[in-house]
Parts: C-alpha cells; structure tokens; sequence
C-alpha cells in the first residue's frame, strides 16, 4: 500500500469495476499499473503535473483528481474485459440446440461506454470551468 491519495485511488478503481470479494481479479500492484497509466494520459490531456512512483502520489492531489484518474483506469481495465470477452463469444448449434455466448461482451461494452461518458462529461465540466477554454 502507498499513500492515502493512491490508496483511495487504487479503492476507487476497484470499486469501479467491481472487484470487491478476496480473493480478487487485480492485485493492488496491477491496480496501481493501470492508474499509472490513467494519471499520464489524463495529464497529458489536462496539463496536470501529478505523478505515481512506489505507489505514492507526487503531491496532493484533489478529490477531483484522484475520480478522475480513477475513472480514467476503470475505462481502460473495462475496456480491456470487453475486447476479451467479445474475443471468447461463440455460437454452438447441434441440430435444434443452440448455445449462444456472443452478446456476452455486450454488456461489458455498455458499461464501458457509461464509464467512458462519465468521464468525458467530467473533462468538460473541468475544461468549462477554466478561462480561455471551449469545449464542443
């Protein structure tokens, strides 16, 4: 475990995608990759400076900052769950049986479209908020 603004980042990814009960699908350290991976890229977009080293945030980051780079691991983690499972879906027919698993990643598709809108719509908020900004 790092500091309490990683901690509480790491907690809200897992709370995210769901990955509550022991024991679990990601490890706090696979956990911590993905959020290094979101403060980049959400830094990258929004000229934050935060950075993750040793599990530990540079800083104190905001609230703010930590939903939104927690949302921003979630999309990705999401994202990848979804082109895994569309990769496993598959059609069985033997005369009048039919086994039918390709809407499975349909629905790990709309939660990361959900995931993704939230996300987006919190930029804008960020964005609308600073001077000199437009958002379209």
């Amino acid at each position: 475990m790092g500091n309490i603004y990683y901690d509480t980042a790491v907690s809200g990814i897992r709370l995210r995608i769901g990955d509550l009960a022991s024991p679990y699908t990601y490890s706090d350290d696979i956990l911590g990759e993905y959020l290094k991976r979101s403060v980049s890229i959400i830094n990258q977009k929004l000229g934050w400076t935060n950075t993750v080293a040793s599990g530990t945030f540079s800083g104190q980051p905001t609230d703010f900052e930590l939903e939104i780079y927690s949302l921003q691991a979630s999309c990705i983690i999401k994202s990848s769950e979804a082109t895994k499972a569309s990769a496993k879906s598959l059609l069985i027919k033997d005369g009048d049986t039919t086994i039918d698993m390709s809407s499975m990643a349909g629905g790990v598709y709309k939660t990361v479209n959900s995931m993704q809108a939230e996300l987006d719509s919190l930029i804008k908020h960020y964005l609308l908020g600073r001077p000199g900004y437009m958002v379209y």
